[in-house]
């Protein structure tokens, strides 16, 4: 099943990219697709988006499923066609 990967800020310029189409397992959860797909194929985006100390996603990381923000859990089951809209920390003032 396909999903839409919405970059934002710099993990556009990371990835060169502002959306992309991935192929994903059905019942993929939103935590098997940031950290077993995202991390790997783009090997720089593990330095915004996964905290060194537990190897989870970083709390600092907003995560959007068709538009609505994903706060408690990422064991979120994604479903065919669901768009996923990483936002990564902004920093400055």
């Amino acid at each position: 099943m396909d999903v839409t990967i919405k970059y934002l800020n710099k993990l556009k310029k990371i990835t060169g990219k502002s959306n992309e189409k991935i192929s994903i397992k059905e019942n993929s959860t939103l935590e098997e697709l940031i950290i077993g797909d995202i991390c790997k194929r783009y090997e720089d985006i593990s330095n915004y988006m996964i905290n060194k100390e537990n190897s989870n996603i970083d709390d600092k990381i907003a995560l959007f499923v068709n538009n609505e923000q994903v706060k408690t859990s990422y064991s979120v089951i994604l479903k065919s066609n669901d768009v996923i809209t990483i936002l990564p920390p902004v920093i400055g003032g």
